[in-house]
């Protein structure tokens, strides 16, 4: 089991915060830190989570023009001031980023209904 120093522990329990809001998974990526031990982390912080379900809710009260709007209205900030837009917005950078990602592929939700049903 790998140690870390508390310098480290601290910079990376301040990235799952606010501005930075990273996720738990990019931080692993990013850091080649274990997920389960950030998830340890994040708790011994008291860092608050949000359900899943929540989170679905909140990616699904926005319009699809709203969401293109989000994307082109961020589209040129840096991620500082994307994290401080998002505070204001009430949302979550990796939600722009998987807002990005589906507007990216259109077509991938009706292919797989149509795999689907070819399926059948």
């Amino acid at each position: 089991m790998e140690s870390y120093s508390p310098e480290r522990k601290a910079a990376v329990i301040a990235r799952m915060l606010p501005p930075h809001s990273q996720s738990i998974y990019q931080i692993s990526r990013l850091e080649g830190i274990p997920t389960n031990t950030l998830y340890g982390w994040r708790s011994q912080a008291g860092i608050p989570t949000q359900s899943a379900a929540s989170e679905s809710k909140l990616h699904l009260d926005w319009s699809q023009d709203a969401r293109f709007a989000v994307i082109v209205e961020t589209a040129p900030l840096s991620a500082h001031a994307v994290a401080e837009y998002c505070r204001r917005k009430g949302l979550y950078p990796e939600q722009i980023q998987q807002w990005k990602d589906e507007f990216m592929q259109p077509g991938q939700r009706a292919e797989r209904a149509l795999i689907k049903k070819q399926q059948k």
